[in-house]
């Protein structure tokens, strides 16, 4: 089963409390790619390919409870990605 690595940003991460205009496609595919392989499936076909996750589910042969579980675990390790890299970012500008 192949999931594609283009599009545009996961539209479920746009309303977020942080944004990803700051980011570009390079990082946040790097972010993507470093999820655990599971996660990132699931990631990339209901984000990425706008699938559900009954659909997911029965593709992966999991439950639709354990899709959405995946799902937002992938969500909350990205965000803590971004979270890092923001600090990161942030406190490397405030050094002169």
């Amino acid at each position: 089963m192949a999931v594609s690595d283009g599009g545009e940003y996961p539209e479920d991460l746009a309303g977020e409390e942080f944004t990803l205009s700051n980011y570009n496609f390079e990082e946040m595919l790097n972010m993507i790619q470093d999820l655990a392989p599971r996660y990132r499936m699931v990631f990339n076909l209901f984000a990425i390919e706008g699938y559900g996750h009954k659909e997911i589910g029965d593709m992966l042969g999991i439950s639709e409870g354990t899709s959405k579980s995946q799902y937002s675990r992938a969500r909350a390790i990205l965000k803590s990605k971004i979270e890092r890299l923001d600090a990161h970012r942030t406190h490397g500008s405030i050094r002169s």
